[in-house]
């Protein structure tokens, strides 16, 4: 592995980690609150709506500038917004703090994307994707675990410790990181454009590729509906502490790198993307459904587990399809459908919850069914989508 891609690496698993130091006192700490259940459905899709309207602004950017000023400034806007995330005391307040999050988050994850592509060759993409993909999962694992340790006793441990860590990896990308871009002047009209989120295939891009992107909203949606609901079921239905809701995440991460091993690559370089992509969605949706019948807390631990393994695998199928594009504003146009997908399973998460705790569930399964639908139904006129 080259220099640039291992300290690329390096910088990603810290910042992950650190992404992730909150999300398992959250719960709690909306409970201590005495805030709605719906409050971590809001709070997520708040955070998303940002991210979705700035994304295409941040992929303009990131095309134009060097990614690891943009990254860097952002990780530690975001670091910030936390802070203001944790002083909260209600509903409005923790909404104002996860937009603020949200920008910056559409910032860190145009530009690492950008990044990472602009110092990969064609030959080494599909590795590095697959590689990215994967050291995300275990970070975000690793991340949650320590998180539920550290906040255990105090949550603005959580907190604290987030913002330290995104500090660090702000400096070493900084100072380790390679330059990606002259510094190109900023068209004021193409600028005003991207300003408009709503304005989402604004360039040429074929119909096959249109419908790989509303699968990406479709697919983060559902995967988003799942993980909001699962945590607060965690902490809600089964009564675990931040410490305990961490261990699942360890044991999910351990899973998902036999999964990635063993297939990602794999699954990168074959040639059925159509056929590889129908079956993991159709899984998915099988594990997702198969919650709602499983009282047995092993068995539902179990089916969780198989279920984020699977759904880890379609991440790097779809960004490797993306990135085959020749533009670099497409990962706006990515991440921006990611948000949304953020923003509709945050809100479907919260309040489908606070109606039936196994709806999420049921939901997650049936949108990925419509995606793996709307992938085949593409690909009957052609078979090479």
């Amino acid at each position: 592995m080259k220099k640039n891609s291992f300290l690329f690496f390096i910088v990603m698993v810290i910042q992950n980690l650190a992404f992730n130091f909150v999300h398992p006192v959250t719960p709690k700490l909306i409970s201590v609150l005495e805030l709605p259940a719906y409050t971590f459905g809001i709070a997520f899709a708040s955070m998303a709506t940002s991210s979705f309207l700035f994304s295409r602004f941040w992929g303009y950017i990131s095309s134009l500038k060097d990614n690891r000023y943009i990254y860097s400034f952002n990780c530690i806007i975001y670091g910030l917004s936390q802070i203001l995330f944790m002083v909260s005391k209600s509903v409005l307040h923790i909404i104002v703090a996860r937009f603020i999050g949200g920008c910056a988050v559409a910032a860190i994850n145009v530009s690492a994307l950008n990044y990472l592509v602009k110092i990969s060759t064609q030959e080494n993409k599909s590795k590095n994707l697959a590689l990215f993909t994967s050291l995300t999962v275990i970070s975000n694992s690793l991340g949650f675990l320590f998180g539920g340790y550290i906040g255990n006793n105090n949550l603005k441990f959580a907190f604290y410790a987030q913002f330290i860590t995104l500090c660090i990896s702000s400096l070493l990308f900084i100072v380790f990181g390679v330059k990606t871009k002259q510094n190109k002047k900023i068209d004021k009209a193409r600028f005003k454009n991207y300003l408009n989120p709503i304005i989402v295939f604004d360039y040429n891009i074929n119909q096959k590729l249109k419908i790989i992107l509303i699968i990406v909203f479709l697919t983060f949606t559902s995967s988003i509906t799942y993980e909001q609901s699962f945590n607060y079921y965690l902490n809600d239905i089964l009564n675990f502490m931040p410490s305990r809701i961490g261990e699942i995440k360890a044991i999910t991460t351990i899973i998902i790198l036999v999964f990635n091993i063993l297939l990602s690559y794999k699954l990168l370089e074959s040639k059925n993307f159509k056929i590889n992509l129908s079956i993991i969605l159709l899984l998915c949706s099988f594990f997702s459904f198969s919650h709602i019948f499983l009282k047995r807390i092993d068995l539902f631990l179990i089916s969780s587990y198989i279920f984020m393994a699977l759904n880890s695998l379609h991440v790097p199928l779809i960004q490797k399809r993306i990135t085959d594009s020749s533009s670099d504003e497409i990962y706006g146009t990515y991440n921006a459908l990611k948000s949304l997908g953020w923003i509709v399973g945050g809100l479907i998460a919260g309040f489908s919850y606070q109606l039936y705790f196994n709806l999420p569930f049921l939901i997650t399964s049936l949108i990925f069914l419509i995606s793996t639908i709307m992938l085949n139904f593409n690909s009957f006129k052609s078979n090479k989508l």
